[in-house]
């Protein structure tokens, strides 16, 4: 197994995340300057869970070369312990990101172990296989790790009535766990095969990266994309449609901030786009 390629994952993964949390300016998301300190927290956690993830890379490259199955990974236990680590830095955990996290990487690996680079298409199939060929064991690890290290989630849970001894019953997988957080907890709707935001904004990243070559200009284009088709408001809509991308980041800036005061203003927040924004980078670095 090439250690340079698990180095390689790894920085494609602090990259993409870096764009998705720290560009300038995402109106009504994260971002440097936004007014509250998430983006150092959800960082921190992101960055102290390094072991967990370079440990399922190297799981998941074995996958496809005979070495290893996808239950054997234990994506579901490689969460728990992600949570379990980011509770250490942070007292409410960005459980949704750091889930995000390890799926992506494990989805990531396995395409490289497909095929190097992977297409787009590859890495979204093998982070389907990867959801759908977990156990219960690894949904019931999972579940059992909010309830412990994310105790805000519980009355969610317990709404859901998702439990460790429903999971067991039902047999459900991952996939199926997710697919049920979804409708209370949207970032988890992006894990999932109907979402199509991922997959988007890995088109929209790399069409406007290799026309501009500006990483942060890129994503920042390809989070109105996803705020374009969320947001609730005719006239933010109209103005994130027509707003012309084409100028420089710093012609575009002043605009930008204005609509971020609207939509804090009006206190809606769009904090679960930075989720589909971070798959859509990850996806696309990874293909270079």
């Amino acid at each position: 197994m090439s250690e340079d390629l698990v180095s390689s994952i790894l920085r494609d993964y602090i990259r993409s995340l870096h764009l998705a949390v720290y560009s300038y300016l995402k109106p009504g998301s994260l971002h440097r300057f936004a007014p509250t300190g998430e983006c150092e927290v959800l960082f921190e956690c992101c960055s102290i869970i390094v072991p967990q993830l370079s440990s399922i890379i190297r799981k998941s490259l074995m996958i496809g070369r005979g070495g290893a199955t996808i239950p054997s990974i234990e994506v579901g236990n490689a969460i728990a312990e992600a949570l379990r680590e980011a509770r250490l830095v942070a007292h409410t955990v960005p459980h949704h990101v750091v889930t995000a996290s390890i799926i992506m990487v494990s989805s990531v690996a396995y395409a490289h172990s497909q095929k190097r680079p992977p297409d787009l298409s590859t890495i979204r199939s093998s982070q389907i296989q990867i959801l759908r060929g977990s156990t219960w064991r690894d949904a019931a690890n999972f579940i059992r790790a909010l309830q412990t290290y994310c105790p805000e989630v519980q009355s969610t849970l317990d709404d859901l009535e998702l439990s460790e001894h429903r999971i067991e019953y039902e047999d459900m997988n991952l996939e199926d766990v997710l697919s049920i957080l979804s409708t209370k907890i949207k970032p988890y709707y992006y894990l999932l095969e109907r979402s199509a935001q991922p997959l988007r904004a890995a088109e929209v990243f790399g069409k406007e990266y290799e026309i501009s070559g500006d990483a942060f200009k890129s994503a920042i284009v390809t989070y109105l994309e996803l705020l374009a088709e969320e947001c609730e408001f005719r006239e933010i809509v109209d103005f994130i449609t027509h707003l012309d991308r084409r100028l420089p980041l710093r012609s575009l800036n002043k605009e930008l901030y204005r609509l971020d005061q609207e939509l804090r203003r009006r206190g809606v927040m769009y904090h679960h786009l930075i989720v589909p924004l971070f798959m859509g980078i990850f996806m696309y670095l990874s293909t270079r």
